[in-house]
């Protein structure tokens, strides 16, 4: 279900994905073709939230139970995968993120649980390999210019032989601009060098 984004998410919050609905359409084939910067179109009804700008970072929500990890194709045995991505509304893509044999290359499991205890693993952001080593303690950030607002996804792009989902925490963790204290604390040293520079100059006349 495609979710109004009409307020600014700024506070922890969690997207849940379901493979059967929220995926990336006829546009994507594979994780391959998700890269950090590229342009993502016709995306089939993405979880949208509205983010102001600065700096997220994006855990993983279903550490066990539901949600643990998505199957591309329910009719075979080693198919269940975990990998989500993120775009903004605009189609650039910001996260293509994913546990894999190797760069662009998903990695099956037999089961879902297998998924989420599964550890030694490999998980790529686009073919960038990330420190995590298990869906447990995956992270990564994306950042943002401007209120923006975002779409998460399944990179899959026919979902009808589909099951299972993901479920994700995403946090604002800076915003990029100076503390308020920084700017008051300029203010006043530059207030007390030209009052100490008047001084000197009336002394010196």
């Amino acid at each position: 279900m495609l979710l109004a984004a009409t307020a600014i998410s700024s506070a922890s919050s969690t997207v849940t994905l379901d493979a059967t609905s929220n995926y990336c359409g006829l546009n994507c084939s594979g994780v391959q073709n998700l890269l950090p910067g590229t342009t993502i179109t016709g995306l089939v009804s993405p979880i949208s939230v509205l983010l102001g700008p600065g700096t997220y970072i994006v855990t993983n929500a279903a550490l066990s139970g539901s949600n643990e990890a998505w199957n591309f194709d329910t009719a075979g045995s080693a198919n269940w995968v975990w990998a989500f991505a993120a775009a903004t509304a605009g189609g650039t893509v910001l996260l293509d993120d994913y546990v894999g044999t190797s760069a662009g290359n998903l990695e099956g499991f037999t089961s879902a649980n297998n998924v989420a205890n599964a550890t030694g693993i490999k998980i790529y952001d686009g073919l960038t390999l990330l420190s995590a080593t298990s869906t447990a303690s995956f992270s990564d950030t994306f950042t943002l210019g401007s209120t923006t607002t975002v779409n998460f996804f399944i990179p899959d792009s026919y979902a009808l032989d589909n099951s299972g989902g993901l479920q994700l925490n995403y946090a604002l963790q800076s915003t990029g601009t100076p503390e308020p204290a920084i700017p008051l604390l300029i203010g006043t040293g530059l207030a007390a060098l030209a009052l100490y520079r008047r001084k000197r100059q009336s002394r010196v006349g």
